[in-house]
């Protein structure tokens, strides 16, 4: 069985990609968000950006244990979410490029319920989320554009729909889904709950 890193080797670039997240688990997904965010924020080319301290464009590498890069000759970091809507936020960055996605594919009009819904999160958190984005949208400038360039990213390169699925959504649609397949491969008697 062959990893994501070692495909991503194999075809020579260091940009996660929609199979690799597709495929993974929730990880691959924050790598996929947090590369997206890099590239928007900091670095178009995925590997050099300016280091505040040197001064100059330097090379980056990916600091695992946090959301950031650092600079391969001085280790000052730079944290990508940090000027973006959703800076200072516990949530995954993927949560949030979904709801910025959501929000611009329907023109502000997706509702806080589906987006609780979707991302398996509580009414309260999307309801912020949806807020926070919308505002950054509604503020004209360089921030609007900015989320609106991640929230096209992130639908051109995020794992579909159909991928999330099992992992997000209602328990009850969950069980359902699951019945379902289960009724579908073995029959009706099968897939009887009690």
């Amino acid at each position: 069985m062959t990893s994501g890193a070692s495909r991503r080797e194999q075809r020579g670039s260091n940009q996660v990609t929609r199979d690799d997240a597709a495929t993974g688990d929730a990880g691959s997904q924050e790598e996929c968000a947090l590369e997206i965010t890099w590239r928007a924020v900091y670095s178009p080319d995925g590997r050099s950006a300016e280091c505040r301290k040197c001064g100059v464009r330097r090379s980056f590498h990916r600091v695992h244990a946090r959301r950031a890069f650092a600079c391969d000759r001085c280790g000052s970091h730079l944290y990508p979410a940090s000027a973006t809507a959703f800076a200072g936020s516990p949530l995954p960055l993927s949560a949030w490029l979904e709801t910025a996605a959501a929000v611009v594919r329907s023109s502000g009009r997706v509702s806080a319920r589906q987006l609780a819904d979707t991302l398996n999160l509580s009414y309260q958190t999307a309801w912020r989320m949806r807020r926070r984005i919308q505002a950054g949208l509604s503020a004209d400038g360089k921030s609007a554009q900015l989320l609106r360039e991640l929230a096209d990213a992130w639908a051109r390169q995020a794992p579909q729909a159909a991928g999330r699925a099992a992992s997000l959504g209602r328990p009850e649609d969950r069980i359902r889904a699951a019945a379902c397949r289960v009724m579908a491969e073995r029959g009706a008697t099968a897939a009887r709950i009690a």
